[in-house]
């Protein structure tokens, strides 16, 4: 009598890895190779400096401006080489999008140990009822025993003696007047004083104040030094801030050639800290 045959199961296949997806400064790099560009070249039409350049083809985040004139690099670059700027833009998003949040948080533990969310906290409501009642019970009891408050009872008037009078004083007799001399005297009359000098003006501002003007939309961030964020973020042009923190102030400015920046109500020179090249400023006031 023969047996049956077991029958083979076929293994799964195991699933296929993906590959990663190529980074903003792969695609810039294979772009700017498609259009058969030097670095050199490239950085002369989109004006940019070649370090700055070189350090998106790295992907070296660390060594470049604000987020926001990155993505403004890869706009520009997608208006010269044959890519879209979707797709830099999204393959920079990519690297430098935040941790996800857990997708389980910590479940804070109720009366007698019981975790909320849990199926034994579901299973028992009458727990929450419980406790409800003895707070309730216990307001109650408070409101009941409260004792009136006492009023207090007004002040008596109090019986004040008038004043004795004050006496008349005694008349006392007029001395003799001596009679005036014959002699004429010169009256001199003493010149006028000279006005006082005014006060010079103050300067405006509080000593520790910083105020900037905007001429045209820029970029600003602003920290003090206990490294507070006092301002960050793109500000229209006509407008004005006025800052107060612990000095010295961490001062970053975009578009800085159109920006004014004042401490005590003055104002302050920033111009040899300008990057002509990006027309960036970094520098500390005061």
């Amino acid at each position: 009598m023969t047996q049956p045959v077991p029958e083979q199961t076929a293994a799964s296949p195991e699933p296929a890895v993906q590959p990663a997806p190529p980074s903003p400064g792969a695609l810039l790099r294979a772009a700017r190779e498609r259009a058969g560009l030097g670095a050199e070249d490239l950085a002369g039409q989109l004006k940019l400096a070649k370090g700055t350049l070189e350090a998106l083809e790295r992907d070296d985040f660390a060594a470049l401006s604000e987020p926001v004139y990155v993505r403004g690099y890869y706009r520009k670059i997608a208006k010269v080489l044959p890519i879209a700027e979707s797709e830099l833009i999204n393959a920079y998003n990519a690297r430098t999008k935040p941790a996800p949040v857990a997708a389980q948080l910590r479940r804070l533990p109720l009366a007698g140990g019981v975790a909320a969310g849990t199926s034994r906290h579901s299973r028992m409501p009458g727990v929450g009822f419980a406790v409800l009642a003895v707070v309730a019970i216990g307001v109650l009891i408070a409101v009941v025993s409260r004792k009136p408050t006492q009023r207090l009872a007004p002040p008596r008037p109090v019986a004040t003696t008038p004043a004795p009078a004050p006496a008349e004083p005694t008349p006392t007799p007029a001395a003799e007047t001596p009679a005036p001399a014959t002699a004429t005297t010169t009256t001199t009359q003493a010149p006028a004083p000279a006005p006082a000098p005014a006060p010079a003006p103050a300067a405006t501002g509080a000593p520790n104040q910083l105020a900037l003007e905007f001429s045209q939309a820029s970029f600003v961030r602003v920290e003090d030094g206990s490294g507070r964020t006092l301002k960050i973020g793109l500000v229209h042009g006509g407008e004005r801030s006025t800052l107060d923190g612990q000095p010295p102030y961490t001062v970053f400015l975009g578009n800085a050639q159109n920006v004014k920046v004042f401490f005590g109500g003055q104002a302050v020179d920033f111009s040899a800290h300008i990057n002509r090249q990006n027309d960036t400023a970094r520098f500390t006031v005061p």
